[in-house]
């Protein structure tokens, strides 16, 4: 079937449809020698759909069913119920409210390396974010070394003092 060309009225035969179609009927393909793929374009799709539906789609079924039979956390919701209830435990294990400012959403504060030493911390153990928490919740929640920050306050802390305690101290003075 390689070396089947247009005739002189630009048709081809399909052999799996056996109909006469224009050459616009086909799909380009450069390994042929026409140019132009031995199957008209619908007989590729349908043979593709099938293969699809056949194959493919009950591979991915097992597949998935074997990841919940194993307990995979395959699902995005399962995850996310986990990170959040790790991080309630977190927050309620510090206090719930950032130690400099007072912030108490949950979604802005953080643990915060009170020696300024999280860089080397995370090098040394490679985890950070979750895999802080994890750690920290193995270890009991320790309290020395770490605090609770929000996450202005944990920036602001890396080159000056955070700008609360400047209120405060300026505030201290004044009074």
């Amino acid at each position: 079937m390689r070396g089947i060309r247009f005739d002189m009225f630009g048709e081809k035969l399909c052999p799996r449809c056996a109909r006469r179609l224009p050459e616009s009927a086909f799909n380009a393909d450069r390994h042929m020698v026409s140019g132009k793929s031995s199957r008209c374009k619908e007989c590729l799709g349908a043979i593709n759909r099938a293969y699809y539906h056949s194959d493919v789609m009950r591979a991915r079924r097992r597949w998935q069913a074997a990841r919940v039979r194993r307990g995979v956390g395959h699902d995005r919701r399962v995850r996310k119920e986990n990170t959040d209830r790790i991080k309630q435990e977190m927050l309620a294990a510090y206090g719930g409210v950032c130690a400099c400012c007072g912030e108490w959403r949950p979604r802005f504060l953080t643990i915060e390396h009170v020696n300024k030493d999280g860089a080397r911390h995370r090098g040394k153990s490679r985890r950070g974010g979750m895999g802080l928490y994890r750690l920290l919740k193995k270890r009991g929640w320790p309290t020395d070394g770490y605090e609770l920050l929000c996450m202005n306050c944990n920036f602001a802390s890396y080159r000056q003092p955070c700008p609360h305690v400047l209120e405060a101290a300026a505030a201290a003075l004044c009074a």
